[in-house]
């Protein structure tokens, strides 16, 4: 339980540190943000539709909707690094 409680303090204060810093820069954060989240998009949808069009008994027009937000994501890493 100590474990828990510590973890949960360290989080805290790596959150609270993490917070004042892109407070600091407001266009620096939102272009981190949104290149963690074009991220995410691209990764997960990419091993999501590939996962979804392997399987024989899947719709593969959801497996294509899939990649339409990967392709998403990919822009939205592309304008936060170009940006």
């Amino acid at each position: 339980m100590l474990e828990v409680i510590g973890f949960i303090i360290l989080l805290l204060t790596v959150s609270e540190w993490l917070f004042g810093k892109l407070a600091q820069w407001p266009e620096a954060s939102f272009r981190l943000i949104t290149l963690v989240v074009g991220l995410f998009l691209a990764v997960g949808m990419t091993v999501g539709g590939i996962n979804l069009l392997m399987e024989p008994e899947a719709d593969s027009g959801m497996g294509w909707l899939f990649f339409l937000w990967a392709g998403l994501g990919v822009w939205l890493v592309v304008k936060a690094v170009k940006g």
